[in-house]
């Protein structure tokens, strides 16, 4: 079976390897390949999108929960100093996805009027891992040198970290003008990963060396995939009307049909599917294509908004493929272990607008040590004080970013980790 899902997998990544042009996405073509190889994991595939297609009529708004916090490790696979990209890189492209995924980024003004109000926070964000999967602690960021071509599947190379628990987004130079491939959901041991050409990592502050393609937007594209959304342009122009947006195309009614992918950054507004009535809802009319969706292949500084429908998908697709990433201790900094009762301590309110109010029940006497990281492990805060002297606290960072930070509340019988989400809308 290895055999034969190797074999396919090669023919399928050096036909794409091959091409010439640029490549935007390669996940068609991998998962085609992985359907092949293991018929068994398409049909549970298929299985399970018909529960969260009922998962989701029933729940047409649905969030997995306040926030969802995935921790992510890079693998970087280089053959050379230049492929070995840095930290900062690094730190960027996880400033641009928290952005992207929370709706904060600076470019969401530039979504057109017509499709504000389906934009989303999707209420999903990404730390660094700070622990493995065996307790170690960790920066979230493994480094691999190697030689020749990069591989068909970098597992092989860097071990993938327990898919059910963590995202593995592995980056190296994938040749062939291909700039990234996901697998879609539930995944399977050693093939459950994001790969990411190495120069189109960054961001803005500290972008890649690919333009267009150097903002970050390429995970951010191929995440979608991780979190079970097709491309925009899914099977060209059908789901036309309210009746059946739901099961064709993308699945996703609030996104317009589109014939073709888009490319660059349109200028004008394409209309390439006619859409009819009853019309897909929210809209009551036929609309122009949503070229600027992360799911589009539009260059990275005209992609700018996931939809509501989206969000409601990739969070289904969490509870009903991922589940275990709710319950994953990898954003979790190695410590005491013993983990307090969630009930003594609250905050309030909580998000803000960067003024928290924390108030302490704790069973007996102890000193309270708080700290206070961003989500890249920076620590931006600390307090100490005895409780019951100081039963209640306040934390100011309305100077901070919006974004989320992670609170940790150390006393001598343990710790809790609370999230605090800074929202200046």
């Amino acid at each position: 079976m290895k055999t034969r899902i190797l074999l396919i997998l090669f023919t399928v990544l050096s036909v794409i390897k091959g091409q010439a042009q640029i490549q935007r996405c390669g996940t068609d073509d991998h998962q085609a390949a992985l359907d092949q190889a293991f018929p068994e994991l398409k049909a549970q595939r298929e299985l399970m999108n018909q529960n969260v297609d009922q998962f989701i009529e029933q729940n047409p708004n649905y969030k997995a929960g306040l926030l969802v916090t995935v921790p992510v490790v890079f693998h970087i696979l280089y053959t050379n100093a230049t492929e070995n990209i840095p930290d900062a890189r690094i730190f960027e492209q996880l400033n641009v996805i928290n952005q992207d995924y929370s709706r904060t980024n600076v470019d969401a003004a530039n979504t057109r009027a017509q499709f504000v109000s389906v934009a989303a926070n999707s209420q999903i964000q990404f730390c660094l891992a700070q622990r493995t999967p065996a307790g170690v602690a960790t920066n979230g960021i493994v480094r691999v040198s190697y030689t020749g071509a990069f591989p068909n599947n970098p597992n092989t190379i860097s071990t993938e970290w327990d898919h059910t628990k963590y995202l593995n987004i592995y980056v190296g130079n994938l040749g062939g003008g291909l700039l990234g491939y996901a697998n879609l959901p539930p995944g399977s041991t050693g093939n459950d990963h994001v790969v990411i050409l190495y120069s189109s990592v960054g961001g803005p502050s500290s972008p890649g060396t690919f333009p267009p393609y150097h903002l970050g937007r390429t995970i951010t594209h191929e995440l979608g995939h991780w979190f079970n959304l097709q491309h925009t342009f899914n099977n060209g122009c059908v789901g036309l009307n309210a009746n059946n947006c739901a099961t064709q195309g993308d699945f996703v009614c609030d996104t317009p049909p589109t014939a073709n992918a888009a490319f660059g950054c349109p200028t004008n507004n394409p209309n390439t599917c006619t859409e009819v009535s009853p019309f897909p809802p929210p809209y009551s009319t036929n609309m122009v294509d949503m070229y600027e969706n992360y799911m589009d292949y539009t260059d990275d500084g005209c992609m700018n908004i996931f939809t509501m429908g989206q969000s409601t998908r990739m969070n289904a697709a969490i509870t009903n493929f991922r589940s275990q990433l709710l319950t994953s201790l990898g954003c979790v900094p190695v410590g005491i272990n013993e983990l307090l009762d969630e009930s003594y301590v609250t905050i309030a309110p909580n998000p803000s607008n960067g003024f928290f109010e924390i108030s302490y029940s704790l069973p007996a006497k102890t000193m309270v040590t708080l700290l206070l990281t961003d989500v890249l492990g920076k620590q931006i805060y600390r307090d100490e004080f005895s409780y019951p002297s100081i039963a209640k606290s306040t934390i100011d960072i309305s100077n901070q970013p919006t974004g989320i930070y992670h609170l940790r509340i150390e006393t001598a019988n343990g710790y809790l980790v609370k999230k605090l989400v800074v929202s200046k809308q």
